[in-house]
């Protein structure tokens, strides 16, 4: 997920926040990469899908709320 379409360009202090928020937990992008590529994912998180469709329901219908939250 993109973040910056939210006006957040720090993704590891949105996912830092998200499960207080929204009850969500996801990984900033940018912990996966070399300190000279973190910048251009600054804005990307990563969402684990191994859960139940009606898991995947409900943080799906949480997370759209999140602009209203911001």
């Amino acid at each position: 997920m993109d973040t910056a379409p939210l006006g957040i360009t720090d993704a590891l202090d949105l996912a830092r926040r998200l499960p207080a928020l929204v009850g969500v937990a996801a990984i900033p992008v940018p912990v996966f990469c070399h300190p000279e590529g973190a910048e251009r994912t600054r804005t990307l998180l990563r969402f684990a899908f191994c859960k139940r469709i009606d898991v995947l329901q409900e943080a799906a219908g949480r997370l759209a709320t999140l602009r209203d939250l911001l």
